[in-house]
């Protein structure tokens, strides 16, 4: 396994500048967003996000008591054998999607008036995002989506069943939208009850569901399991900080030479071993600017530097679902402008999206140092798109990720 560290890149090495590129601004004269159109006026003072991380976090806010790898009261019971390989979702998508309802149930009822914080919501939804993450990612590497189906397992390869499991929770969070949570919950329990340690077909279960249910299900739902694969738009970012993990052979690391070099090279040198495997030998190749730009179209790119530090940064920020002004960057309407603030988000790699951007941004040398020493444990958290980590005198950190598609209600047939 190798990673490579890039230094010294210049914008000419990664083709043309961004239509639309602008200088980085100060946060006192503009919100703190890059690419904004420069016909736009900047917004007046009262209107401009106010910094955050600048005092105290709420207390309730600061922790959420129920664990995600914790064991919770379940959902619904019962573990199903799949009876052919095209069954494969059902027996995976059932229990995992499980864990994720059981952990929204835990969390409901420790919420005051049953009513999720926004860490808590933030929990929930990145323990579903998590599954819908991996089918798209999956779907990326292997070349194209699989129908339900379809799935047939290789031994020699882990796409096939990541687009399984993935695509079965996604479709299972949908149907549970379609027909509603506590009626879903019931029809899950009584199969699951029914045909425990029992290999099961994907039509017993349509079948179970439509009669329970009392409404159609098998016509919603073939679009997922036949021939017309439904993947989200390509220009949706499906990735998370921890995406690059399933082939870290396929990541290059670069840092940022700009500014706090010698920082940013310490944290790049840090961050191969816990990101990039333990077990395994990460070597740093240090190599000319020249041909880099096809280097990284075919890796994922582990950025060390917020912009104006790291000219690949630079380039690839429009990509990401954060914002940076001088001095600041915004994560959801939120703005952080303590020296000591940091961030790790995931996006598309501007070169290919069949590849990912990990940038690991802080406000100083320092704060870039502390967060990639402060990567999450993939065992005790699923995974985030963006996860903020303000000074620790402050508050604690987030992490977030947007709304899973299959959270909210859907016609199943029209995706």
């Amino acid at each position: 396994m190798q990673s490579w560290a890039l230094f010294g890149l210049r914008w000419e090495d990664l083709g043309p500048e961004p239509v639309g590129k602008e200088k980085v601004s100060d946060i006192s004269h503009s919100s703190p967003t890059i690419g904004r159109s420069s016909a736009s006026p900047p917004p007046n003072e009262s209107t401009a996000p106010a910094v955050i991380d600048l005092v105290a976090f709420p207390k309730e806010e600061e922790e959420v008591e129920v664990k995600f790898e914790a064991r919770h009261p379940f959902a619904w019971r019962g573990t199903l054998l799949p009876k052919t390989e095209a069954d494969d979702w059902l027996a995976a998508g059932f229990a995992e999607y499980e864990r994720v309802i059981a952990l929204e149930n835990a969390c409901r009822l420790e919420a005051k008036g049953g009513k999720l914080s926004r860490t808590a919501q933030d929990l929930v939804d990145r323990a579903l995002f998590a599954h819908e993450s991996r089918w798209q990612t999956a779907a990326r590497r292997n070349g194209g989506d699989t129908p339900l189906l379809e799935t047939r397992a290789d031994p020699a390869r882990r796409e096939w069943y990541d687009i399984a499991m993935g695509k079965g929770v996604v479709l299972l969070a949908a149907l549970r939208g379609h027909l509603g949570a506590k009626e879903c919950d019931k029809l899950f329990d009584e199969f699951g009850t029914a045909h425990a340690g029992e290999q099961v077909s994907t039509d017993q279960f349509l079948e179970h569901c439509e009669r329970g249910a009392g409404k159609p299900v098998a016509e919603l739902v073939r679009s997922w399991l036949g021939g017309d694969t439904r993947s989200e738009p390509s220009e949706k970012n499906i990735w998370t900080i921890e995406s690059f993990e399933a082939e870290p052979e396929r990541a290059l690391i670069v840092y940022g030479t700009l500014r706090d070099r010698a920082a940013q090279r310490e944290a790049a040198t840090s961050c191969s071993a816990p990101s990039l495997g333990d077990s395994a030998t990460s070597r740093f190749l240090f190599v000319r600017t020249r041909g880099q730009r096809r280097r990284m179209r075919s890796h994922h790119l582990l950025l060390i530097g917020r912009p104006g530090t790291n000219h690949v940064a630079e380039r690839c920020v429009a990509r990401l679902p954060v914002s940076f002004a001088r001095g600041s960057f915004q994560v959801r309407q939120e703005t952080f402008a303590h020296a000591g603030s940091s961030v790790i988000v995931a996006g598309d790699n501007p070169l290919n999206p069949r590849f990912s951007v990990v940038a690991f941004a802080g406000l100083s040398a320092e704060a870039t140092w502390k967060c990639v020493q402060s990567l999450p444990d993939e065992d005790d958290e699923p995974p985030a798109q963006s996860f903020c980590l303000p000074p620790a005198e402050s508050r604690n950190g987030f992490a977030c990720c947007p709304r899973p598609q299959a959270s909210r209600s859907l016609e199943l047939n029209s995706r």
